[in-house]
């Protein structure tokens, strides 16, 4: 049987009502399934976005309590450095040597009286700073750095324990960015309380950030102040600690310590743009294989003045795979009970659909097939050639009609019978089919007519079809069915759009004018319609 249009390239457009096979089922199934299928991944997608939820909210709140926990442990980190200064000062205080030295102001014996014992602290306590100052606050020794002294002490500890007459202790910002715990003691003569002086012990603190990196098992960066360092110093204390410094890496912070080589990109613009607040929703940050949740903690002075930021990246990797797991099961538990549903009624849609497609391509080939030959009817050889002379138009190419006639079938049919007659019709159609591109449609004209419409040829190339095409015809046996070959030819008329024709119409008449003429010549010929040349009685030379 003839192929059906949707075989055809091209033939959409000839035929814009012919109907596609599947074309019902698939209607169906939109109209049943694709309800079905938005009730199955509701009830799927509200389950398992609920479960993401609250695992995203749980991690959440778990960043917010880890930023929490994080600032207590620093709290705390600094409170225990400080009663061990404040412990060391105390025994100093009884010292009464260093009492006496202090008292008479006598750098010379205090160096020498306290320097070995400064050296052991230093190296088994990190203690990194000792001042002793008059009662006017004005340096008396740095053990520490001795070759400077005279100056006033006027940092916030100091002032806090002249005012209150006892220790005190905080952590302070130096000019190079970094940050030192100091403990402040007032020293008095014991039997008058006269004031002798103040002593102070102090410590770099990047412990204090250390300890609450590994406690959180988290990456660190220490997000410094620019206003508040002075830049020279900064970048030279950078260099003596061995690391690059990068002044203009952000608008208003300075990095002092990073425990990764890199700043993850996401991170960098937080803090390029001022936004170091932890946010219960905070996005997970990936590096790698390993996703962070960054926390955010403040750090003030003594004075309770913010001056940095420690930005800590948080590995949630296992919250994050666990939530993955939990999503991935319910998805497949309630994937696999809407896929068994979705399978049910894909299959009863589909058979519904197959026998409405039946009967539909049955009516369908009633009123578009010849159900002789198989080939297109009439009716629908008029439509096809009107769609393709509208597309030849619109694209500027030309396209040829050529109309068969079988030579003496009514001698066929007189001498073998009617039913011999239809098969020698049949076997045409299979002849002429084959014989031609799947672009052209040959078509049932009527009678022992048909008709081949060629797009994208011209006249020429049309004729030299429509030879090898009567060629074929003279050298095929057309069985009787009595064991008798019947040898039969034909006649063949072609016109060609819009070489010789302006319309559809014009081009029918056209290829029937030269199709008479190829029976008037004699049969068995093939004629191509030619304009009207003054004075001649026929429109056809071939």
């Amino acid at each position: 049987m003839q192929e059906t249009p949707d075989t055809v390239p091209g033939f959409e457009r000839a035929v814009p009502g012919a109907s596609r096979p599947g074309r019902e089922t698939n209607r169906l199934r939109l109209y049943f399934l694709v309800p079905l299928v938005i009730a199955i991944l509701i009830t799927e997608i509200v389950p398992i976005v609920g479960v993401y939820q609250f695992t995203h909210r749980s991690t959440g709140v778990g960043g917010i309590h880890l930023r929490l926990s994080a600032i207590e442990l620093y709290s705390d980190t600094i409170e225990q450095h400080a009663h061990a200064l404040e412990t060391a000062l105390d025994i100093l205080s009884h010292d009464d040597n260093l009492r006496d030295a202090l008292a008479r102001k006598d750098r010379q014996e205090l160096l020498e009286h306290v320097a070995p014992l400064f050296a052991k602290m230093k190296r088994t306590y990190g203690i990194t700073h000792l001042y002793f100052e008059g009662p006017d606050r004005v340096n008396l020794l740095r053990v520490h750095e001795p070759q400077r002294y005279g100056d006033v002490i006027n940092r916030v500890t100091t002032m806090l324990a002249e005012r209150t007459g006892a220790t005190a202790h905080g952590v302070e910002l130096g000019p190079i960015g970094t940050f030192t715990l100091r403990v402040v003691q007032p020293w008095f003569e014991e039997r008058t309380q006269r004031l002798l002086g103040y002593v102070e012990l102090g410590m770099e603190t990047p412990e204090a950030v250390e300890r609450i990196r590994k406690s959180l098992g988290a990456q660190g960066f220490v997000l410094v102040k620019k206003d508040l360092l002075d830049r020279a110093g900064w970048e030279e204390g950078m260099r003596v600690f061995g690391r690059t410094p990068d002044w203009g890496q952000f608008p208003r912070y300075v990095v002092s310590s990073q425990s990764l080589p890199q700043i993850p990109p996401e991170l960098a613009k937080r803090i390029e743009t001022d936004q170091l607040e932890t946010a219960p929703d905070e996005p997970v940050i990936q590096v790698g294989q390993t996703y962070y949740r960054p926390l955010f903690v403040p750090i003030q002075d003594v004075g309770g003045r913010p001056v940095a930021t420690v930005a800590l990246l948080v590995d949630v990797s296992h919250e994050i795979d666990t939530a993955r797991l939990a999503l991935l099961l319910g998805g497949i538990a309630y994937l696999a009970g809407g896929i068994l549903l979705f399978v049910l009624f894909y299959r009863l849609v589909g058979w519904l659909g197959r026998r409405i497609e039946d009967n539909q391509q049955r009516l369908e080939q009633l009123a578009t097939l010849d159900p002789l030959t198989g080939l297109y009817n009439h009716k629908m050889y008029v439509s096809i050639l009107n769609n393709e002379i509208a597309r030849a138009q619109r694209h500027g190419r030309p396209v040829s009609l050529l109309i068969v006639d079988i030579d003496y079938f009514k001698k066929i049919n007189d001498r073998y019978g009617h039913m011999v007659g239809d098969r020698v019709l049949r076997r045409m159609g299979v002849v002429l089919k084959d014989s031609m591109r799947r672009e052209n449609s040959v078509c049932r004209y009527g009678g022992e007519e048909f008709a081949i419409i060629v797009p994208e040829f011209g006249a020429e190339a049309a004729v030299e079809v429509a030879e090898r095409l009567r060629d074929v015809v003279e050298q095929t046996a057309f069985g009787s069915g009595k064991d008798q070959d019947i040898r039969i030819t034909i006649s063949i008329g072609v016109a060609a759009f819009p070489e010789l024709a302006g319309s559809a119409d014009e081009l029918t008449t056209a290829a029937d004018l030269a199709l008479y003429a190829a029976k008037g010549g004699g049969r068995n010929r093939v004629s191509r319609y030619m304009k009207p040349v003054t004075g001649a009685k026929v429109d056809i030379v071939q």
